[in-house]
């Protein structure tokens, strides 16, 4: 017993799972710090800046949700906003992964998944999808550890960071079909889709047990905004709405995300140019 005599049990926490640090980037063109940099984008950032209302009132995501799922050609209920991929992240584990407790991870990964795993006490099967440049190493793997496995989690990156490996259309619906057939879920955390030819809702938004996460601190520069977006079936997003992740979005970041959706030229352009 502690000097302050509570008996609450206190779940211990490694040390590993502690916080992380890095060094600020501040110029340049650059994904290496996992932020979007890029010139134009720091011009276009500072013409759409928001407006005093959009920080001095409380923001209504529903209405959001209609605006930017006509912008990017996804029905307003099959999308759940989050501040950040970290909170979508976090739920998903919480209202999906804790069903099985289980998860197979394709690794490298981004250490999120495996950090709110551990967490949340998830087994976890870890994948390795091999070096860089040696295209479909892991897929194999990847498919008997799922057609082995119970009901899990089944969990990737496309494109893999920091790989570089892509799963194309055939891929991830071959993928889908074995995830289906067993019992799984489908995670696709497509956080550099904007930088590859890949159109995730295109092959799997027919699935119902396939869940999108989809960050915009990559693709439209906007990780001090803090804000991401899941997409998935009508069923799984009224679970994971029932969180109210979206209560934690702030006006400033669905006021950008929205005005930037909305030049997709230019945006475009600057994808092009980190390409």
């Amino acid at each position: 017993m502690d000097a302050s005599g509570s008996h609450f049990p206190l779940p211990d926490i490694p040390d590993h799972l502690g916080r992380h640090s890095r060094s600020p980037i501040k110029r340049g063109i650059n994904l290496r710090s996992c932020e979007l940099h890029h010139p134009r984008l720091t011009e276009l950032l500072d013409v759409l800046a928001c407006t005093s209302a959009d920080i001095q009132f409380y923001p209504f995501p529903g209405m959001s949700l209609e605006r930017i799922g006509t912008l990017i050609g996804v029905p307003a209920d099959r999308m759940t906003f989050a501040a950040g991929s970290d909170a979508l992240i976090g739920v998903i584990l919480d209202a999906l992964g804790a069903a099985g407790g289980r998860m197979i991870l394709q690794v490298p990964n981004y250490y999120g998944w495996s950090h709110y795993a551990m967490l949340r006490k998830l087994a976890l099967t870890a994948i390795p999808i091999g070096l860089p440049n040696t295209t479909g190493v892991g897929f194999a793997e990847l498919l008997g550890a799922a057609e082995k496995s119970e009901p899990s989690l089944v969990v990737v990156s496309n494109p893999n960071s920091p790989s570089g490996h892509l799963l194309m259309g055939h891929e991830l619906q071959h993928l889908a079909h074995i995830c289906s057939r067993h019992g799984h879920l489908l995670v696709v955390d497509e956080c550099f889709a904007a930088f590859a030819p890949v159109n995730h809702f295109a092959s799997l938004g027919q699935y119902d047990h396939i869940v999108l996460v989809r960050s915009y601190s990559k693709s439209l520069g906007l990780a001090g905004a803090r804000i991401a977006v899941s997409i998935t079936s009508r069923r799984i997003a009224r679970i994971l709405s029932a969180y109210r992740t979206e209560s934690a979005v702030s006006g400033p970041a669905l006021h950008l995300l929205e005005r930037l959706l909305s030049r997709p030229q230019e945006l475009e352009s600057i994808w092009r140019d980190i390409v």
